[in-house]
């Protein structure tokens, strides 16, 4: 089952790609990416879920939905003309996942040792989830993948928001 979670990245993508398209007039071909990933699934769930079992099944998930993501977001950048530069859309989100998962592995080691009950699993989730989103949002700040007109920009919070990560030295001010 863990494999089922691996959608989640491309499932994501296709969301976000698919609602920007639509935005931009282009409403059938989301649509049509997606039949097109539904149809993949079903010939990868044939080949691999003989083989494989239910494993088989996630692993044909996240092929399909990767191949809509992908889909959408070629049409996305050919029809925006958009052109990302590599580190800014590889490097630096890596960089912030990979600061993310440290920390919460390391909680997950150290709290290994601790009797196994659902009051410590629930209490450790809760402080791994504030303690990797708190050190996600801080290496999001440090590689500049948010910047200072960016959170400024945020509706009612952005300018007092900017001011504190100027002031914890998170971000710099443009």
């Amino acid at each position: 089952m863990a494999w089922i979670a691996w959608t989640a990245a491309p499932s994501a993508l296709v969301t976000v790609t698919a609602a920007l398209l639509q935005g931009l007039g282009f409403v059938r071909a989301p649509a049509f990416h997606l039949l097109l990933a539904a149809a993949l699934k079903t010939a990868l769930n044939a080949a691999l879920v003989p083989q494989m079992g239910i494993t088989g099944a996630a692993v044909a998930g996240i092929i399909a939905y990767a191949v809509a993501a992908a889909l959408n977001l070629a049409l996305l950048l050919r029809r925006t003309g958009l052109r990302p530069h590599a580190q800014a859309a590889l490097l630096q989100p890596a960089v912030a996942v990979l600061a993310l998962a440290l920390p919460v592995l390391l909680l997950r080691l150290a709290a290994a040792p601790l009797p196994s009950s659902r009051l410590v699993a629930t209490l450790v989730s809760l402080l791994g989830v504030l303690l990797g989103a708190a050190v996600f949002a801080v290496a999001v700040l440090r590689t500049r993948l948010l910047t200072a007109a960016e959170v400024a920009a945020l509706p009612r919070i952005g300018p007092k928001l900017l001011k504190l990560f100027v002031r914890l030295r998170l971000i710099r001010p443009e």
